[in-house]
């Protein structure tokens, strides 16, 4: 190895990619902190989460990664996405939604889904 040869980009940051894990809720909250903390912080005067490019998900992740993927295409900002995350992972507010799914008959009558 060339100690001379500069090993680091002349512009660090300008492209960004995460990784998010599963793991249920926990995970999907998780990269929902990732999220708002690369949207707090600037590189210059722009957040770091505009320069992220890739995001990689799996599970609990993918649920946070699919809603922010979302928001792009719909051309929410940051705020909106974040308050409706916070909206789904509200436990009481998704269990009402399941519980109105489960009591719902129309939800089971195609049994091929």
């Amino acid at each position: 190895m060339n100690p001379t040869i500069n090993q680091f980009p002349d512009q660090p940051f300008n492209r960004i990619a995460l990784a998010a894990s599963g793991g249920g809720f926990r995970a999907a909250t998780y990269m929902l902190g990732t999220l708002a903390y690369l949207q707090h912080i600037k590189l210059g005067e722009t957040p770091l989460l505009e320069h992220v490019c890739y995001i990689a998900s799996t599970s609990g992740g993918s649920l946070t990664n699919a809603f922010y993927n979302e928001s792009l295409l719909k051309s929410d900002s940051f705020e909106q996405f974040y308050q409706h995350m916070l909206t789904f992972l509200d436990g009481d507010t998704l269990l009402k939604e399941v519980y109105q799914v489960l009591q719902e008959d129309s939800c089971w009558e195609n049994t091929d889904k």
